[in-house]
């Protein structure tokens, strides 16, 4: 149905979350987290075994504001989520339109008062993806939302045909008819159903691109 409906005008409406799905945050936070003296040198390097050696110490906490240090002040040393960039852009030369769909609040929690939207965007900037050299994505696309609902609400009044985002209980909020993509290797919880489980990009844009 989604292929006889799109094929003719040849668009899609395509979402994608910005944290962890766009955004490799995981090198960063093991080196801003070893810096301060807040995790052993010997765990993970990945933002996942940070927050568990925080939360298993009881310095949950520190991993709020540590949060917000590296989504803030430091977000311009973490990397494009790789061939994310060459991909969107294809999606924009075919004519489809790319949204970033983002649940984030404006400041942090804790710490410092980092604008993290603003930060988001001059990210965005810095790597190409609102440059037509880069993705070529539009800046009126972009959406950053203070709650999860208000990002639901995005997604669905944008009338996405696919949503991409790294957290598995937002693809399961959103509607049965939307193409859900998870960019996340590791979940592997069966309670949740996905069109796709992958974080590689290319597969994704041939994914996305079988469509049509």
């Amino acid at each position: 149905m989604l292929q006889s409906l799109k094929l003719l005008e040849n668009m899609f409406n395509i979402g994608i979350d910005f944290d962890n799905t766009l955004v490799h945050y995981d090198e960063l936070f093991y080196e801003i987290a070893l810096r301060e003296g807040l995790i052993d040198s010997n765990i993970e390097k990945s933002k996942i075994a940070v927050r568990e050696f925080l939360v298993n110490k009881g310095k949950e906490s520190l991993f709020t504001k540590l949060q917000g240090e590296v989504y803030g002040l430091n977000i311009l040393s973490a990397t494009p989520s790789k061939n994310a960039i060459q991909n969107i852009r294809k999606f924009n030369d075919l004519g489809m339109k790319v949204f970033i769909i983002s649940h984030k609040t404006k400041y942090p929690y804790i710490g410092e008062k980092y604008d993290l939207h603003k930060a988001a965007k001059k990210w965005l900037r810095h790597y190409l993806f609102l440059s037509s050299k880069g993705a070529k994505i539009s800046e009126e696309m972009i959406f950053f939302n203070v709650s999860k609902e208000e990002k639901i609400k995005k997604i669905h009044d944008l009338k996405c045909d696919f949503f991409i985002d790294d957290l598995p209980e937002i693809l399961n909020m959103i509607k049965p008819n939307i193409k859900k993509i998870l960019y996340n290797k590791s979940h592997d919880d069966k309670k949740y159903n996905f069109d796709l489980k992958t974080q590689n990009w290319d597969l994704i844009g041939n994914y996305i691109c079988s469509f049509l």
